[in-house]
């Protein structure tokens, strides 16, 4: 569980920096949980002012992902940046902005917030939607498989010559005298 205290402390800015290994989370992405010991990493801080809380936070968390353009695996940092407001009321909390998430995303027990499935979503919609590994992302699909491309390139050339030679369907129409 991804919680921290917010009740029972003085107003003022806190310092966040924790870790929690991934498998330790339920609501993980099965990205996020590899073989080895991941973690995911919550660094920022929070400001308490009466009744509003503000939350700042920047969560690391590394990913396995499969290149859509060759099928290779591979490992990359996922970063999010979260900036909530929340406003404490008695013993219950509410988001401010309650358009981004529903009231089930965050919880309040006892005196600590717990944020878990706001954070696991945010890391699962930062997943790229088009997976390409690093050593292939400044390359052009003619440099990665050369050999696939290039007799498609020729055929193409083939193609529009023989367009380009071909008669036009409109040339008899256009040759009638309608004088």
């Amino acid at each position: 569980m991804i919680e921290f205290r917010v009740l029972g402390i003085e107003d003022g800015k806190y310092d966040l920096n924790f870790e929690i290994e991934t498998k330790k989370v339920a609501l993980i992405s099965d990205v996020f949980v590899g073989k080895d010991s991941r973690m995911i990493k919550i660094s920022g801080s929070f400001n308490l002012f009466g009744e509003k809380l503000g939350l700042n936070l920047f969560v690391n968390a590394s990913a396995d992902l499969e290149c859509d353009l060759t099928s290779e695996k591979y490992t990359e940092e996922i970063e999010v940046e979260l900036d909530l407001m929340f406003r404490l009321f008695d013993d219950d909390i509410f988001l401010i902005d309650d358009s981004i998430y529903d009231k089930d995303s965050y919880t309040l027990k006892g005196y600590k917030l717990n944020i878990t499935q706001i954070v696991c979503d945010e890391l699962a919609l930062a997943i790229p939607m088009k997976k390409i590994a690093p050593k292939y992302r400044e390359k052009e699909l003619t440099d990665i498989y050369p050999e696939i491309t290039r007799d498609d390139k020729t055929k193409g050339k083939e193609k529009i010559e023989e367009v380009q030679g071909r008669e036009s369907p409109w040339s008899k129409l256009k040759k009638i005298n309608f004088n």
